[in-house]
């Protein structure tokens, strides 16, 4: 307890991710400084191409669209060729869920847009097209998307605050709905 401690300073912390990139062969061959290889300094115009090269390949490396899996961010393309193959038959029962969807979907998306105080087909658009795009880039076969109470409900009182009669200018109202998730 009484004894001194060294003064030494503390090492420079990094990132977990930082250490495990500099230890890598090609990261090391990266951050050589070109003078104690006789060559250029970075701030030469060979030195800026030499790192402008490495830095290139690493993201090529890193990057690369033949190690990427298509089907990671897009699902789609995993479950759609296998629907496809499908008889006819078999596809009622999507059809079915798909008209079911449809059924609940417009009729609540109009009555959210109308509780927003915007146009009904602003309704229809909140209502379909992140069911779409879910279809599309979605993973979880049970989640929901769409338009919601309270989320129509908050966006109504911000069209409110800009547009005080949303129902006389519903132009002015849509474009003010546009800008409000951006805030």
């Amino acid at each position: 307890r009484g004894q001194a401690r060294s003064a030494r300073p503390p090492a420079p912390s990094r990132s977990l991710g930082a250490r495990a990139h500099a230890r890598s062969p090609r990261a090391r061959r990266a951050m050589a400084t070109p003078a104690a290889n006789g060559e250029e300094s970075p701030g030469s115009a060979a030195g800026a191409e030499m790192c402008d090269e490495s830095c290139l390949a690493l993201l090529r490396e890193r990057c690369s669209v033949r190690k990427c899996d298509l089907s990671k961010v897009m699902p789609a393309t995993h479950w759609l060729p296998v629907l496809l193959k499908k008889p006819k038959s078999e596809l009622v029962n999507d059809l079915v869920a798909g008209l079911t969807v449809a059924a609940v979907l417009i009729p609540q998306g109009m009555a959210y847009s109308m509780l927003a105080e915007l146009p009904p087909i602003q309704g229809l658009y909140t209502a379909m097209l992140p069911a779409l795009g879910y279809m599309v880039f979605g993973t979880c076969v049970h989640l929901s998307v769409g338009p919601f109470a309270l989320v129509s409900m908050l966006t109504a009182t911000g069209i409110r605050v800009l547009v005080p009669q949303p129902n006389a200018d519903p132009a002015e109202a849509v474009r003010v709905a546009g800008v409000l998730p951006a805030v």
